[in-house]
């Protein structure tokens, strides 16, 4: 038996379903909460559908929708502005990452069609082998390279919704 199983069973039943209730209200799965807690999935299954802990469970849940929707978030101007500069620079830092694979994938992609074009020349000149190897290095950078393009591409659309924000007011979710 594992250290941590050894001392989740030391907790008291009690004990444990709260930390599953908790666990769950956190955002994790049964299975997440019963891997955590060293517990059977089927065990945590059963005290989740026990009418008591679910009442608990939604009664946990609408505490934290209530705080939320009573608490919003409120940034400075300042905040604002440090946060939309980590945007920006990431977004820079991820075009720039794909720009320099971009010539990467130009390079190799040549690399590759010059030694096709001597394989059919020669074949003893180049050996098969590096063929199947240049165009895994030319996939593997193109997908590098799209990864970090549609990285751009999505935080151009978020900093488009930056620009165009939406005023909260209390009460409602939107204005």
């Amino acid at each position: 038996m594992s250290q941590k199983q050894r001392q989740s069973s030391k907790k008291s039943k009690p004990d444990q379903i709260e930390a599953v209730i908790r666990l769950l209200n956190a955002g994790k799965t049964q299975t997440e909460a019963a891997k955590t807690l060293g517990i059977n999935l089927r065990t945590v299954q059963r005290w989740v559908a026990d009418p008591e802990v679910k009442q608990r469970l939604v009664a946990a849940q609408r505490e934290v929708k209530a705080i939320v929707a009573s608490d919003p978030v409120v940034m400075s101007v300042t905040e604002i502005r440090a946060q939309v500069q980590e945007i920006l620079d990431y977004r820079d830092s991820q075009r720039n990452f794909a720009l320099e694979m971009g010539r990467v994938v130009q390079k190799a992609t040549l690399i590759l069609l010059n030694a096709v074009e001597r394989l059919e020349e020669n074949p003893d000149e180049v050996t098969i082998r590096t063929i199947p190897q240049l165009m895994r290095a030319v996939t593997d950078a193109s997908e590098k390279v799209s990864s970090a393009w549609a990285r751009t591409t999505g935080l151009d659309d978020l900093l488009e919704q930056i620009n165009e924000p939406k005023a909260i007011r209390e009460g409602s979710s939107e204005a």
